[in-house]
């Protein structure tokens, strides 16, 4: 019967693509149908097996996640060049292939298509319910493409969450993310070296729609298809990662492969020169070290030499980038707003100016609301990106979402994942809270919520702790049998 249902569903959706794909023939050109071949072969790919997909994800989110899409019926606000990062990411197709594979596949198989109980599930269902009222009552094109992305980004984080279900499959992607790392970190090198200065290069595919890259930074700092700051993020997320795997890893040649790229990786994120993924990046590292039942025998010594490394690399990207003042230096004189945490009062002083001045208090600016309304590209805070963009809600939702991943990971877990770790899921749980430590300190001086790369972590966090969780259940119903 499975089987039947399985059949069914599949000569249903062949045969639907055909016609789909065979009108197009009649309606666009030859180049945009390369583009359609491509998508349509990639989808039969995750027809027959999805977990392709996921592997492919990561690095395509890691890399092209932040500046590269296809921007939609924007011709309203074209004069901010900064809204384009409201546009649809070119990741989005192969994420809706992979999805729409793995709902027929359980369909197919009668089982759930939700099976991992989510603790932040009465946040995330407050923050979409919110957002679907908001766009109903603005329905604008510009609000529009903002809530379609926040969805896309809700649901890879469910899709995460879902269906990595095997410590096999767990490791593999775990080397995905540090092969997302190593590629972040060659970009940072080139874009140092080449040093391009091309600020934004724009193909018009239609009339409504166009394909851009964009290349925001003309200093020479290190960055990888998008801000230094975005790239600091990622480094800090593979960093965390690598960590957990070195820990776990027993063969020396693979322990000393991961120990280069974590340098390689460190070396990488002094050239982007964002001061606050460096300080956030150096807390990070010693939580971890503190808290790792293996390195914090030897706390003071690792430490020292970790501190030791890391001043060197401040040397070198100095002497690399020709740019020390920016990380000695209070603010960036090459860039149209400051970087120091002065501007960051200014920047927020105008969200919650144009909140006054719209009298959206309680409210919210709206979905995506503070780049419209302002002269900044986003509030420089994820925290604050919440309450500007949803008011009282967004402030309510964030603060959930803290309280929640406290409890799951502090306190819940506390003697598992602080104190002592006895498996895989356990060491990479610690990498995972260490990574989000990370993310949360870095985010008082950067980024919003609407990152795809936030979501695809935080997804792989929650995974790698309800795994953590079933491992421990399943070691204590082995000891109870005779």
């Amino acid at each position: 019967m499975k089987r039947k249902y399985f059949k069914i569903i599949t000569i249903t959706g062949l045969i639907s693509a055909e016609i789909v794909y065979g009108l197009c023939y009649t309606i666009f050109d030859w180049y945009y149908l390369v583009s359609l071949t491509i998508c349509f072969l990639l989808a039969l790919l995750f027809f027959i097996q999805y977990k392709i997909g996921i592997c492919l994800l990561i690095p395509l989110i890691s890399v092209v996640g932040n500046f590269v899409g296809v921007s939609v019926g924007m011709s309203d606000i074209s004069s901010n060049i900064w809204s384009l990062r409201y546009a649809i990411p070119p990741y989005a197709p192969l994420y809706f292939f992979m999805i729409a594979t793995f709902i027929v596949r359980k369909l197919a198989d009668m089982e759930p298509i939700l099976e991992s109980k989510d603790p932040l599930i009465i946040p995330i269902l407050l923050l979409f319910f919110y957002i679907t009222l908001n766009i109903i009552i603005t329905h604008t094109t510009y609000h529009f493409i903002s809530w379609f992305l926040l969805c896309l980004n809700i649901s890879i984080y469910y899709f995460i969450i879902n269906v990595v279900k095997d410590e096999v499959f767990h490791k593999s992607l775990m080397w995905f993310w540090v092969l997302s790392g190593f590629i972040v970190s060659v970009l940072v090198i080139i874009t140092v070296l080449i040093h391009p200065n091309i600020p934004i290069h724009q193909y018009p595919l239609t009339d409504s729609i166009d394909f851009f890259v964009k290349y925001p930074y003309w200093q020479r700092r290190g960055h990888s298809l998008g801000s230094p700051a975005y790239t600091s993020l990622i480094l800090n997320m593979t960093s965390s990662i690598v960590l957990g795997l070195f820990i776990y890893e027993t063969n020396r040649a693979i322990k000393i492969l991961l120990f280069i790229l974590l340098g390689f990786y460190i070396f990488a994120n002094f050239l982007t020169m964002a001061k606050a993924g460096l300080v956030s990046m150096w807390i990070m590292m010693h939580f971890f070290i503190l808290c790792s039942s293996t390195l914090r025998k030897k706390f003071l010594k690792i430490a020292a030499g970790l501190n030791f490394m890391m001043v060197v690399f401040i040397f070198l990207s100095s002497v690399f980038t020709g740019y020390a003042s920016r990380i000695f230096g209070g603010s960036d004189k090459f860039s149209s707003y400051g970087t120091s945490i002065g501007s960051r009062f200014d920047i927020w002083k105008t969200g919650f100016a144009a909140m006054e001045k719209k009298s959206l208090i309680l409210p919210g600016l709206g979905l995506g609301g503070y780049d419209y309304y302002t002269i900044y590209p986003h509030p420089h805070n994820i925290y604050l990106s919440f309450f500007f963009d949803f008011g009282i809600i967004g402030a309510v939702c964030i603060v959930l979402i803290m309280l929640v991943l406290f409890k799951e990971f502090i306190l819940n877990e506390s003697k598992r994942i602080l104190l002592s770790q006895n498996n895989y899921y356990e060491i990479m749980s610690l990498a995972f809270l260490s990574g989000m430590i990370a993310v949360g300190l870095h985010g008082i001086m950067e980024y919003s919520y609407g990152h795809t790369i936030l979501w695809l972590f935080l997804g792989f966090a929650i995974s790698t702790l309800h795994l953590s969780r079933l491992e421990k259940n399943k070691n204590k119903i082995n000891n109870r049998i005779p």
